[in-house]
């Protein structure tokens, strides 16, 4: 994902730990203004990040998909701090009904409505092995 500052930020799986890093715009500095030297590493050593997201006001949103469930969103400012005034302490835990399965793609989509309203999209497939759509929506 790029943040506006031109901030190129991403996520891979390196053993037990999913780091997210920031290189500066040009493609190849770690940003020293994220996290620490350019490195966040994101909590839960379980967890499998598929898809990050900014949104409108240069925050990276991360849904956590654990064991192969949607389970949370963690928000990080835009210098890879977990923002304070998301969830508890910067991480939003979705709550799905218990008759769906997510499946291990965790969210598709992920949009900021006004309001800062966040929509997810994911699939999942119910308790009759059907495959159907879920929408999330999460607010401070």
């Amino acid at each position: 994902m790029i943040l506006a500052g031109g901030q190129v930020v991403g996520t891979f799986d390196y053993g037990p730990a999913y780091p997210m890093v920031a290189f500066a715009a040009d493609g190849k500095t770690l940003d020293a203004t994220f996290g620490n030297g350019g490195v966040v590493n994101v909590p839960n050593s379980n967890l499998f990040i598929p898809n990050i997201f900014v949104d409108d006001q240069n925050r990276v949103l991360v849904p956590t998909t654990t064991m192969g469930y949607l389970e949370s969103v963690l928000r990080y400012t835009a210098n890879g701090a977990l923002d304070p005034s998301f969830g508890t302490a910067g991480k939003a835990t979705l709550s799905i009904p218990s008759d769906l399965s997510l499946g291990t793609t965790g969210a598709l989509a992920a949009r900021v409505q006004s309001g800062g309203r966040i929509v997810l999209l994911s699939y999942a497939y119910s308790s009759n092995s059907q495959n159907v759509v879920v929408l999330s929506r999460l607010w401070n």
